[in-house]
């Protein structure tokens, strides 16, 4: 999926659904958040990253910058998604305080907030 082809209220869905299905943060055991965590679980940014280009440790826009693209509106948006997931992660009510992120942030882009998934 390129995700450059995706409105920003897909690629909110995307994350959004992800996370909810997941139902829990991708971390590892010393609460440091990945791209990509153990079984397959995913960030709210790792979502639209193949697996080659995932290097842990490194900022959402470096990888952009490292694959030699100039970071967009899009790509800043992701950091958004990225944040929402990121600034919860270690919280033990973290699904809720994701939804509240969420929420605001779909509010800050007047995008339309579903508290429920699509089934895919």
């Amino acid at each position: 999926m390129n995700y450059q082809d995706l409105s920003l209220q897909e690629l909110f869905d995307i994350s959004y659904n992800h996370i909810i299905k997941q139902g829990f943060p991708s971390v590892n055991d010393k609460d440091e958040c990945l791209y990509r965590g153990y079984d397959g679980i995913m960030c709210a940014a790792g979502v639209f990253l193949s697996d080659d280009e995932v290097v842990e440790g490194r900022p959402w826009l470096n990888l952009i910058e490292g694959r030699g693209d100039e970071p967009n509106g899009k790509d800043l948006f992701i950091k958004e998604l990225q944040n929402c997931h990121d600034i919860n992660a270690i919280e033990d009510n973290f699904i809720d305080l994701y939804k509240e992120s969420m929420r605001e942030l779909a509010g800050t882009y007047n995008l339309v907030f579903k508290d429920v998934i699509k089934n895919d």
